[in-house]
């Protein structure tokens, strides 16, 4: 097999990520373990398909030893009979097992330096597809989602999912990704404001789209903690990046991410006056919540002190909880399906033991990513774009669950493939002399 059979297979997989999206989420069976099959099809296809750089030994060994510690601690569970409903776990250890495909197709998209400037572009033309048709639907029927009546949440945009607050993760998520092309397209920007503006549209056209809609949807969604970790994720990328463009660039580049920065708090205002008050009323309600959310974590809490060491099974969150619900708290708990924590929900579900190897892995891949900063010359916003993208999912999590949505889990694992590949990325040239 030639390269060619890998790329084919990465626009598959972007195919599939929006075969998920339009499932709900794939949040259920059957829509799950058939979706998570077919990206592990793939990503065999993909490591058969061409030659790649292996992968820092910290990051083989901190995955492999995810893999090995859910592995016997989840059947610890199943075997016990805390985890009596053995398809449950086995389903979500499956999904996980596709975010490793999804890694591994965007990796390999990602491994030369002009594939994967078309990489990003194909996986941005995703994110704008799904924008643009949340936006139309949301202002086409607000209590619907594609035409099926929402549960809660009728009066906010909610994209292709039942939660706004997983929407949100989503669409912030898109929003950093956007600015971080625009930032990378406006560093060589010189002249007037009118010259850089010129120079991010003929450059960055699908970025601009897709941040425009983004950014509107997130909007619309009227998630508090999605909107303030958004504005504070853009903050430190252009931070970040300001301050490696007056290292590398001098002055004209600072001006540039000036200019750029300061067109999207204009386009912020905007949008926000745009929205039609319901991110500023959710705002105005920032306390509303607060109660119900403490009242879970700690149902959630007494759940994993009851089983601390391997959990209580993955996908058993409810099952978990229930013989902590009581008579004052069952109007909260009893429609709960995540702890809105994700710290919390992985400790509740895999135990010390499991959260532990988690951190490992999250943590040598984020010194992989960190390296690539200073292997590559070229690209470098780009990955740290994916690096606060990353992070960004992880802030948004410690007060909502969209991660743990399998469509938005495969999507964060494709962008943080895309961001390894970059991050060991090659020249043409030397690809073909590898394989």
């Amino acid at each position: 097999m030639h390269m060619g059979a890998s790329v084919a297979a990465y626009r598959l997989g972007l195919l599939a990520l929006l075969g998920a999206l339009a499932a709900l989420g794939a949040d259920s069976a059957p829509a799950a373990p058939l979706l998570a099959f077919g990206f592990l099809i793939l990503g065999m296809i993909c490591l058969t398909g061409a030659e790649m750089p292996r992968l820092p030994s910290g990051v083989i060994w901190a995955g492999a030893g995810v893999l090995f510690v859910l592995l016997v601690g989840q059947s610890i569970v199943v075997l016990s009979g805390q985890g009596q409903e053995g398809g449950a776990v086995a389903q979500e250890g499956v999904v996980l097992m596709a975010g490793i495909a999804c890694f591994i197709l965007g990796r390999v998209a990602a491994l030369e330096t002009k594939a994967a400037d078309r990489a990003m572009a194909w996986f941005m033309a995703a994110l704008v597809v799904v924008a643009v048709l949340s936006f139309i639907d949301f202002v086409a029927a607000p209590e619907q989602v594609f035409g099926r009546a929402k549960p809660f949440h009728q009066d906010r945009l909610t994209g292709p999912f039942l939660s706004a607050n997983t929407a949100a993760t989503f669409f912030a998520v898109s929003t950093v990704l956007a600015f971080g092309h625009l930032l990378r397209a406006a560093r060589g920007a010189e002249g007037s404001v009118v010259r850089a503006l010129e120079r991010v549209g003929r450059r960055a056209l699908l970025p601009l789209i897709l941040f425009v809609f983004a950014l509107t949807a997130l909007l619309l969604t009227g998630s508090r903690a999605g909107l303030l970790v958004m504005i504070g994720s853009l903050g430190g990328l252009f931070l970040w990046d300001a301050m490696a463009a007056r290292k590398g660039a001098g002055p004209s580049a600072s001006k540039s991410l000036a200019l750029g920065m300061s067109a999207f708090f204009i386009l912020l205002i905007v949008l926000w006056w745009a929205s039609g008050g319901i991110a500023q009323d959710r705002l105005v309600g920032l306390q509303t919540d607060d109660a119900g959310r403490g009242v879970l974590w700690q149902a959630s809490w007494n759940a994993f002190l009851a089983s601390p060491l391997w959990g209580h099974g993955l996908g058993r969150f409810t099952e978990a909880i229930a013989p902590h619900i009581t008579e004052e708290t069952a109007p909260i708990l009893i429609l709960q399906g995540a702890a809105h924590n994700l710290p919390l929900q992985w400790l509740l579900q895999t135990g010390v033991i499991g959260t532990l190897a988690a951190v490992a892995f999250l943590w040598a891949l984020s010194r992989h990513l960190l390296a690539g900063l200073s292997k590559r010359r070229r690209q470098r916003t780009l990955i740290r774009t994916v690096i606060i993208c990353g992070g960004l999912a992880l802030v948004h999590g410690l007060v909502d669950y969209g991660v743990e949505i399998p469509a938005v889990f495969w999507t964060l694992c494709l962008l943080l493939g895309l961001g390894s590949g970059i991050a060991d990325g090659r020249t043409a040239t030397t690809n073909k002399r590898l394989s």
